[in-house]
């Protein structure tokens, strides 16, 4: 409704130039010069209406083609027809005469071309404010996605340096040492390895591959602590490996699964973390073999955990090209399914 106003608005000005140019064909009568000035500014702002609507439906292309070129001249030539219709139409009923008089008294190709001028005018002004205001939304969601990324990095960061998952880590690496020094030598190196990738600010988008090797750390590290760790069942195709994602998007996946087992006190003798592409998407699935979750799903994936920090990043990036489901049925284990596209989004156009 706004944008629709600004529109209306930006025909004022020609309200008055009209007005004035009509004077010079009406001796001086400044009501009749205003009236046609009001009635041709109003069919403006009426039908600049529709070109807005227009150029929002037929957006303009990164590269200009003849395809475009063409469309907008029909475009414009549609829109002096209707101009043309609309005020013999108006101005016969103002001078109380037939319309096939008007039309002789009026000057279809001085009309023609001035509305088609117009148009060209009015387009243009459209695709500026619609790509002003796309580069500003743009600007928005960048700031957005920053600030997410960087609030799932700390959260990723403290769930693993947290003080219970040091002191269990630590204690599990210590009973190693004496037993199986290089086991207890590769959980600090894999330690050091997830710090350096959490921490790290470049490259908010990875490959599968490098999310793979950061979550299989995780989970080396998880079932330090455990006395029956759960097999981790990779099942990636090829193709899939090199496919792009945000950075930190596979392991709040599998963190999910862990937390949930320790809160609902269940044990997970296997977790499968399947990846494959289909159709230009990349179709990603964690589950387990858990006993699932007591609480309900709404609850999972709108609150404030890893999983909706997830889902808003993936709606900032590639808006409704991407989607997150939960599926926890009663004693039959946690899942999680992931669509996203598998080639980078540059920009989500508006």
């Amino acid at each position: 409704m706004r944008d629709s106003m600004k529109v209306l608005l930006a025909w004022t000005p020609l309200f008055i130039l009209w007005t004035l140019f009509t004077l010079s064909y009406t001796d001086g009568n400044i009501a009749e010069a205003a009236a046609s000035g009001l009635i041709n500014s109003a069919i403006a702002a009426a039908l600049g209406l529709l070109v807005w609507r227009w150029t929002g439906w037929f957006t303009w292309p990164e590269n200009l083609s003849l395809r475009f070129v063409l469309a907008q001249i029909v475009a414009g030539a549609i829109y002096a027809l209707i101009w043309i219709c609309i005020s013999i139409g108006a101005g016969s009923l103002i001078n109380d005469v037939n319309v096939l008089q008007q039309f002789a008294e009026t000057s279809v190709s001085w009309r023609f071309l001035t509305s088609f001028w117009i148009y060209g005018c009015t387009a243009a002004i459209c695709y500026a404010l619609r790509i002003q205001k796309t580069k500003m939304e743009l600007e928005v969601r960048s700031n957005e996605l920053e600030l997410l990324v960087s609030q799932s990095a700390l959260q990723s960061l403290r769930a693993q340096l947290n003080p219970h998952f040091m002191f269990n880590a630590l204690h599990a690496i210590s009973g190693l040492i004496a037993k199986d020094a290089t086991r207890a030598e590769q959980a600090v190196c894999d330690i050091g390895d997830m710090m350096r990738y959490v921490l790290r600010e470049s490259e908010a988008l990875v490959t599968l591959a490098d999310e793979m090797a950061f979550t299989d750390k995780y989970c080396a590290t998880m079932n330090l602590r455990l006395d029956s760790p759960p097999e981790i069942d990779w099942r990636i195709q090829t193709e899939a490996e090199m496919a792009e994602l945000p950075r930190l998007t596979v392991q709040p996946l599998v963190e999910n699964i862990y937390r949930h087992a320790h809160l609902e006190r269940s044990t997970i003798s296997r977790i499968e973390i399947r990846a494959d592409v289909r159709d230009g998407m990349l179709l990603l699935s964690v589950n387990d073999t858990g006993a699932g979750t007591t609480k309900p799903v709404s609850m999972i994936i709108d609150g404030n955990g890893g999983l909706s920090n997830l889902r808003k990043r993936l709606r900032l990036i590639y808006g409704d090209l991407a989607s997150l489901h939960v599926w926890s049925p009663r004693r039959h284990g946690f899942r999680v399914d992931l669509s996203i596209p598998k080639e980078r989004m540059r920009a989500l156009e508006g």
